[in-house]
């Protein structure tokens, strides 16, 4: 019909001798050729943070996934250059996470992310600038001062000039203008490297970066302003390195000894085969992915997350204090490996090695990355059950920690990193197909017009004619569409395709074969279910027993209260 969007019933579908006879639609575009997600193993994150995760992920009515991911980002921040891992002299990794959670518009993302990265951190950068206010009254008096002082001596120089006075007055201590204070920040969002500099050289420790749509700013980072482009700098802003960056109104530049930004941001699917497409450079591998399955179906919570707790938990680690060298200038302090948590660390890199020889494309980058993560991650979750119980400050990564780093990297973060670039090394055109497939599937129209689908279905990554038109070629070749026949007064419609009339069984047997299996889990059927975490079942790396907080926390000597068996109900 003329809006293209016509539904109609196969059987009442009139004959048309110039249609060529369909052949059987394949369903195979509808199958991503990602891999299925696996389930965040919440209890690697301690109990404290396991059930906060759980009840805000309820509340958000988003996947534990979307939840998890940024605690942990904005928990590696606010350790930042504080605390380094240190394998052994000559290695170590600043704590610096980038994350990245991967979902359509609906799927619960922002949401998820929502109570750490607006709630939690809110409180947070409150109590980092408690002090602020005391400071900058201070510095207007000194300021002051300064001014008034500068303006005396400038009269003293004029007139001792004029009187030919020698030696001329020298400029008096007071007459210096203080530095201004900067008020303390836990995160910035859409800031320019410029920008972020002067932040960080009043806030050495680092500080988490915040993008709510990952695809506008990684898009940008190639692009060619003000004689370079931006992508070195981040791309050592994940290393913790020495930087500098020059500044356009200021002759000065500003000099980091440790540039550790730690990144957290959000992207669609549909964007991740434009953000990561031609050479690889490593900034796809420095990235811990999420893209979990659908949460369900929305409803009202019948809970949510308890702000003030996190709030004063992740505080315990904005107050982790830096080191001072020789100079007195900032700098990390290390924190080691325990002995037994050493080998753990050197077998997962061994692993890491022998699966990168095979490997290709950007997960070979991310399997080569994979133990400087791992390294990283049992820092973070260290200090993580630390701040979540009330015990003494981890001075070094015990082994628990370390097996809980790889276990979560080997059986979730690796995994979801194929899931998300395997998807991103699809042909534009088949994700574009497949988008038009999945709208045909559950429209069910007549037929098809590229004008129409291109004006009006607001189909992501199908707002432009080309698209369609190849996407319509695709789904052609794969039997679902039919080209619109000539018709003796009009001739054929431009753009015009017919939905093959065989599709709609097709789909309804797919369907049907679907419901043929129980896919409820055992709390859903009224059987007991038991969690069993990945490191529990024994391998290499797994040496720990099932989970229990006392077994994981090796720092905190205080046991778990009664009751409290480090088991999560989510």
């Amino acid at each position: 019909m003329a809006d293209g969007f016509t539904t109609y019933t196969p059987a009442d579908a009139p004959p048309d001798a110039g249609t060529p006879a369909p052949h059987p639609p394949s369903l195979a575009i509808l199958t991503r050729s990602t891999i299925p997600a696996p389930a965040f193993p919440l209890p690697a994150l301690g109990t404290f943070w396991a059930r906060w995760c759980a009840t805000a992920a309820e509340g958000a009515n988003a996947p534990p996934d979307y939840v998890a991911l940024p605690l942990l980002t904005a928990a590696s921040a606010l350790i930042g250059n504080a605390r380094w891992a240190q394998a052994w002299p000559g290695w170590a990794e600043p704590p610096i996470l980038w994350g990245g959670s991967v979902g359509n518009p609906s799927s619960g993302k922002s949401p998820g992310a929502a109570p750490v990265m607006r709630d939690v951190l809110g409180r947070v950068e409150m109590h980092m600038a408690r002090d602020y206010p005391a400071e900058l009254e201070q510095w207007e008096t000194r300021a002051s001062v300064a001014k008034a002082a500068l303006k005396q001596w400038e009269k003293d120089v004029a007139r001792a000039l004029k009187a030919g006075d020698q030696p001329m007055p020298e400029k008096p201590d007071a007459a210096t203008m203080p530095p201004k204070p900067s008020r303390p920040r836990a995160s910035v969002s859409d800031t320019t490297q410029e920008a972020l500099a002067g932040v960080l050289q009043h806030q050495p420790k680092g500080v988490l970066h915040v993008r709510d749509e990952l695809s506008g700013w990684l898009l940008n980072l190639g692009r060619y302003a003000n004689g370079g482009t931006d992508r070195p700098f981040w791309l050592e802003a994940w290393n913790g390195g020495r930087s500098r960056v020059d500044r356009a109104k200021h002759p000065e530049p500003i000099i980091l000894d440790h540039l550790a930004v730690a990144t957290f941001g959000t992207i669609q699917p549909d964007r991740l085969g434009e953000v990561f497409d031609g050479a690889d450079d490593g900034l796809a591998g420095r990235f811990l992915w999420v893209w979990p399955e659908a949460s369900g179906v929305f409803g009202r919570p019948g809970r949510a997350a308890e702000i003030r707790p996190a709030a004063d938990a992740l505080t315990r680690l904005a107050d982790l204090p830096m080191g001072r060298d020789e100079a007195g200038r900032p700098v990390p302090l290390m924190a080691p490996l325990d002995d037994d948590a050493a080998p753990l660390l050197i077998a997962f890199a061994q692993e890491m090695q022998r699966m990168e020889r095979s490997a290709h494309g950007l997960l070979k980058t991310t399997l080569g990355k994979a133990r400087g993560h791992a390294l990283r991650l049992a820092l973070v979750l260290e200090h993580l059950w630390w701040c979540g119980r009330d015990c003494n400050q981890p001075v070094s990564i015990s082994a628990e920690a370390m097996a809980a780093a790889v276990a979560l990297m080997r059986d979730y973060f690796l995994p979801m990193a194929r899931r998300v670039l395997g998807d991103a090394a699809i042909p534009r055109e088949e994700v574009h197909a497949r988008t038009l497939a999945e709208w045909i599937a559950d429209t069910r129209p007549e037929r098809v017009n590229v004008s129409a689908i291109r004006d009006e279905a607001r189909l992501p990554g199908l707002r432009e004619s080309e698209p369609v038109k190849a996407a319509c070629r695709y789904l052609a070749e794969a039997g679902w569409l039919i080209e619109a026949p000539m018709t003796g007064r009009r001739g054929r419609p431009r753009g015009e395709y017919l939905v093959s009339p065989l599709l709609p069984a097709a789909l309804d047997g797919e369907a049907a074969t679907e419901r043929q299996f129980d896919i409820r889990g055992c709390s859903e059927k009224g059987e007991k279910a038991e969690y069993s975490p990945p490191w529990a079942a024994p391998s290499e790396f797994s040496p720990l027993s099932p989970f229990s907080e006392g077994g994981l926390i090796s720092n905190c000597g205080t046991p778990p209260p009664p009751g409290d068996d480090g088991e999560i109900t989510l």
